[in-house]
């Protein structure tokens, strides 16, 4: 069976065009996903306190991707800029603002630490604690109450 047989078999399930069509833009099958509900999410992280970016301690100091000094401050109010941006352009427009993935990564930074790899890295978006992590995030154009989430690792290229 080649790698894109799921295809035909979604076809004969009777999966719909709309997500067969998903399933062949991101390369792998339903029954391969995992299926994370909001509910289960809320209920995972009930009590758990959120923490202040000053408490997320790292082994050496934050260095943007140039090697600029990287201040988890001023990255702060620019995600407060971005969001507060792509609220104006909405509302301006009635269309949203595709900044979703940026956003999703530089909040990760300041809440988590994340630190961002290079441009154009594949596999992942940085580090956290020195385990990789790949940062997806949803906009609000996602009417489900689920996420999909591929449990396997696999690259890409710029």
């Amino acid at each position: 069976m080649g790698d894109w047989d799921f295809l035909y078999e979604m076809n004969q399930r009777g999966y719909s065009e709309d997500e067969i069509a998903l399933a062949a833009g991101l390369g792998f099958a339903p029954w391969e996903w995992e299926y994370i509900s909001k509910d289960w999410i809320d209920a995972a992280l009930s009590g758990v306190p959120a923490e202040a970016p000053s408490a997320v301690k790292t082994k050496e100091p934050f260095k943007s991707r140039s090697g600029f000094p990287f201040s988890v401050l001023e990255q702060t109010e620019i995600f407060h800029d971005l969001v507060e941006c792509a609220e104006r352009h909405f509302h301006n427009t009635g269309r949203y603002l595709q900044i979703w993935g940026e956003l999703g990564e530089i909040y990760a930074e300041v809440k988590f630490g994340l630190r961002r790899h290079g441009s154009c890295e594949a596999g992942s978006d940085g580090t956290i604690n020195g385990k990789l992590i790949e940062v997806k995030t949803i906009s609000p154009e996602k009417t489900a109450d689920h996420v999909l989430v591929k449990d396997r690792v696999t690259s890409s290229s710029c």
